[in-house]
C-alpha cells in the first residue's frame, strides 16, 4: 500500500504538534515566511509597513492586516504512515514504481506493508495462485 504523512488543522494548541494560520475558507499556511508572502501578494499587508530582516510571528503578520478577521493561528497535528485510499499491490515493486509515477498526488508517499496473516480468504487465494496451472489454464 501507499502511506503518507498527513497534517490535520484546527486542533487546540495545547494539544498540537505546531502552530499555522488558517483562514475560514480552508486555506493554510504553515510558517511566517509563507504566509507573510500570501499577505504581501494578495494586499493584505502593505510592503510599506514591512520591516526588512525582521522575522514576523503569524499573531504579529495577522496584526499588520487591514482587513484579517477570515484568518486565524491553529494548531496542527502530523499523522505519519495513513494509508492512502484505494491503494494496493501485490509486490513492493509495483508500489514503487506507482509512486515514481504518481508521487505527486501524495504527500511524502512511501510504501507500506499489511499482512494478511491468518486471513481465509487471502489463504485460499494463495493456494489458488500456487497451484494453478497457468501455462494450460
Amino acid at each position: 500500500m501507499v502511506a503518507e504523512n498527513k497534517r490535520e488543522y484546527g486542533y487546540d494548541s495545547n494539544y498540537s504538534d505546531g502552530e499555522a494560520v488558517c483562514s475560514s475558507d480552508g486555506e493554510t499556511w504553515d510558517t511566517p515566511e509563507e504566509f507573510l508572502k500570501f499577505a504581501l501578494e494578495n494586499g493584505y499587508v502593505k510592503k510599506k509597513n514591512i520591516d526588512e530582516g525582521h522575522r514576523y510571528t503569524f499573531d504579529k503578520i495577522i496584526d499588520l492586516m487591514d482587513d484579517h478577521d477570515e484568518f486565524y493561528t491553529c494548531g496542527y497535528r502530523d499523522h505519519r504512515d495513513v494509508i492512502a485510499p484505494d491503494t494496493m499491490f501485490i509486490t513492493k515493486k509495483s508500489c514503487q514504481e506507482h509512486i515514481e509515477k504518481n508521487g505527486y498526488h501524495y504527500k511524502q508517499p512511501h510504501t507500506y506493508a499489511m499482512t494478511a496473516w491468518r486471513n481465509p480468504e487471502v489463504e485460499r487465494l494463495y493456494k489458488i495462485l500456487k497451484e494453478t496451472d497457468w501455462y494450460n489454464a
